[in-house]
Order: structure tokens, then sequence, then C-alpha cells
């Protein structure tokens, strides 16, 4: 059964490339100004997950358990400019899933209980593309200011 699950990451992400951009050195192919320039990035940000489930139930997952069982992730953007005008896209997949089982006492009558195995197995895919035309309109060499008109598509699926 297929259920989603609403977190909570979108304005983390926008802040946290602003933050790890400077920290970074994307991989530049340098070109006289009105030749095309590219640039590609790869980064890395981390969160954690907070939310409710369509029955109500909270969720509140840490980076470090994300971590412990993340399957596959990967995190870049890749630029084009040419003069003052310029494209950016910016891709995130991340792929956990997790298992885990207990037994729990289930009343039956009064005093009564008996034991059940609970058996859980979640997984979740989240992928986010986000997409930005640029417009420089300063760029002296020790500083740059962009105007920059962008659009996100994210996509979510979590299976139990």
């Amino acid at each position: 059964m297929k259920e989603p699950i609403r977190n909570r990451l979108g304005g983390l992400i926008p802040a946290m490339m602003l933050a790890l951009s400077g920290l970074l050195a994307p991989a530049t192919v340098v070109a006289a100004d009105d030749d095309w320039q590219f640039d590609a990035t790869l980064y890395l940000w981390g969160a954690g997950i907070d939310g409710t489930t369509r029955t109500g139930g909270d969720i509140d997952i840490s980076f470090g358990d994300l971590w412990d069982n993340l399957d596959m992730a990967f995190m870049g953007a890749l630029e084009a400019r040419k003069g003052k005008w310029g494209l950016l896209g910016d891709f995130v997949y991340l792929y956990v899933s997790a298992d885990d089982s207990a037994t729990e006492e289930v009343p039956v009558i009064g005093p009564i209980t008996i034991p059940v195995k609970v058996n859980a197995d979640v997984s979740m895919k989240n992928r986010i593309a986000s997409f930005a035309g640029t417009y420089r309109v300063v760029d002296s060499g020790r500083a740059t200011l962009s105007l920059c008109w962008a659009a996100s598509v994210t996509l979510s699926s979590t299976s139990t």
C-alpha cells in the first residue's frame, strides 16, 4: 500500500544551496565573454523529515537515521551562460528504505493478551528538479549580481 508522507524540506533546499555554493568549487569551462560557459557542481546537504501521516501519526526522522538507511543519493547543478544570459538546472534524487520488526502484546479479553509479531518495510524516493533563467545585471570581476526566474518540480513516493 502506498501512502504519501508530507515533508518540510522545501525551504531548506535553496538555503543549503546558497550556503554550500561558496564552499564547493565548481568545475568551470572558461571561455571568452560571448562564448558559452559551463559549470557543474556536486554538493551535499543534510536534513531530517518531520510530518504527519494521513492517519494522524507523527513522523520524526533525524539526519542520522536517514544516513543509516540511505540507499542512493545524487545532488548536482549544471549552469550554462552566454554573455549576460544563463540557464541553471539543479537535480536531487534521494532513496531511503528501512525495515524492522517487533512483538507487541495485544489485549484479547480483560487482562489476557497475546503476543503478535509486527513487521514494517518502508521506502521513500524523492526527486527534485529546479530550473532557472538568469540575467547578470552587474559583473565587475569582484562581484556579480544576477536576476533569476525559477521553477521547481518535486516528485515524492512512499511505500509501506
